[in-house]
Order: C-alpha cells, then structure tokens, then sequence
C-alpha cells in the first residue's frame, strides 16, 4: 500500500501535464493572456503586437519584411464583424462612445458628399451604397486596434 503523500503525487502529476498543455495553445504574452477579454480579442490584440499595427490595420513595413506579412486568415482575424454591422453601437457598447460619436458624425457627412455627388449624376442608389460599405468597413477595421489602444495603452482614442 502506498503511502497518501505517494498517491497525492502521482494523482497530482497528470494534472500538471494537462494544464502545462492547455497553457501552450494560447501563445499570447503575460500581459494580453492576463486580460479578462474573449479569446478572439486577445488573438487581435497578439497580433496587432506582432505586426506592429496602426490604425485601419495598416503595418509600417520595410521592404526586409516583405517575408512576413500577414496572412489572409490573420487579415481576417483582425476585422470585427460585429463593429462591421452596428458600427457607432459597437463603439457604444465597448465605452468608447467618443469615437463612435465622432464616427457617427464623419459618416454622415461622408454620406451626405457621396450622396451628392453621385446624385449629380443620376447614380444616387450607388452612391448610397458606396458610402454605406465604406464607413461600415473603416468601423470594421479600425475596432480591434482601437480596443487595443483603449485597454493595453490606456489611451482615450480621442481628443476630448
């Protein structure tokens, strides 16, 4: 018969084993792995540090990083689908209401040019279109990397 200190131990060692293995498949540094967010906002958050990304998710590269850039899979792990679709309510609901009100703004008066422009030649259902699919892709876009800015920067996104 073994002694309970020998049964603690060995009961005590393929638990170890499992979480050493559930702690590998998150790649992501001490300080995005520590956040209390979703998953998927980590993985954006691992990746806009590794590409070192901007806003509109462009990267500054040189011409050395050609080999590195970004996958089309990883292109799409860094578009909010759901920022994508409700626009200024996303940034409502994240507490960033300075941008989406700012965002709300600029939208409107993108849609209103557009569609002034387009309605100068009879095209104004294309043209509502256009500025639609253009705002709801910069909001799609820009939405992780601003969450980004907001909770491991600290910043305030805004000017006021």
């Amino acid at each position: 018969m073994q002694e309970p200190t020998e049964q603690n131990q060995e009961q005590a060692a393929p638990q170890a084993g499992a979480t050493q293995a559930n702690s590998t498949t998150t790649d992501f540094p001490p300080h995005i792995d520590n956040l209390g967010v979703s998953f998927r906002l980590k993985r954006a958050f691992a990746l806009i540090e590794k590409y070192k990304l901007t806003s509109f998710g462009m990267s500054m590269d040189t011409p050395a990083d050609a080999k590195d850039k970004r996958t089309f899979s990883e292109n799409l792990q860094l578009f909010s689908w759901l920022a994508f679709f409700f626009g200024p309510f996303y940034y409502f609901f994240t507490g960033m209401w300075r941008k989406g009100l700012s965002f709300l703004g600029l939208s409107i008066v993108a849609g209103l040019l557009i569609d002034l422009i387009f309605g100068m030649f009879d095209m104004g259902e294309l043209g509502n279109g256009a500025a639609g699919f253009m705002v709801a892709y910069i909001y799609g876009s820009t939405a992780f990397y601003d969450r980004y800015r907001t909770i491991i920067k600290g910043e305030n996104n805004f000017w006021w």
